[in-house]
Formats: C-alpha cells, structure tokens, sequence
C-alpha cells in the first residue's frame, strides 16, 4: 500500500504499485479517494473514474492485461504512449511525457515505435 499526499493540497490517497520485474513489461497502479479510483500505466497520468463496482472491473483488467502481456506501448521524441483494451471493450490510452517531449514539442503528434509489452512471467 502506499500513502500519497495530492500536490493540490485535496487531501491523501491510498494506491498500489505493481512493478514487474522484467525489463520490457508494463507497471500498473491505482490510487483511490474518496470519490474516484485513478489508474494507470507505467508512469502515465491514468484515468480517472468514478467510484463504482463497474470502476474496480477496469482496474481488475487492466492488471490482467499487463501481466498478460497485452498492452501496448509506443515511443517516440521523450512521448511514451500505453493501450490496453479493457474487458468493457473499451481502448485506453494513457501517456508519459518527458523533459524530451517538451524540449522537442511540435504542432503534430510525434511519429511513434509501437511494440507489445512483455508478460510478467519469465517464460
């Protein structure tokens, strides 16, 4: 479990970190308040939803597919981008962007390297 205190001052959340050990996997973690379950992808922003039976659905399946393997992750000019399809049927993407990203930013969208994360177990 571990406890963090919001930079806006909007109170402590408690969350989960799940980082695999090998190399080319993707982390997942949530956070959860009050109101809303945040989760997310490797050092992505995640997605914010609503607290409900539906919510702790998503999350369930974002983690199987992470250790599945079954996201994939798409790199480019310090941008790393996550998709995962959840068991609602619906496409998720969250980002990451680094220093890179802004040193370097365009008016387009960056061109991307796509690849399949790596299962957490270690065939």
């Amino acid at each position: 479990m571990v406890r963090r205190e919001l930079p806006d001052d909007s109170g402590i959340v408690e969350g989960v970190d799940v980082d695999p050990h090998r190399e080319d996997a993707v982390g997942v973690w949530w956070m959860h308040s009050a109101e809303d379950i945040i989760v997310g992808l490797g050092k992505g922003r995640g997605w914010e939803l609503p607290r409900s039976v539906e919510t702790v659905e998503v999350v369930r399946s974002v983690v199987r597919q992470a250790v599945a393997g079954q996201i994939e992750v798409g790199r480019g000019r310090g941008v790393t981008l996550y998709r995962v399809r959840t068991s609602d049927g619906v496409v998720r993407e969250d980002t990451h962007e680094g220093w890179a990203a802004f040193l370097l930013s365009m008016p387009w969208r960056p061109k991307m390297r796509w690849n399949d994360a790596a299962p957490y177990d270690r065939d």
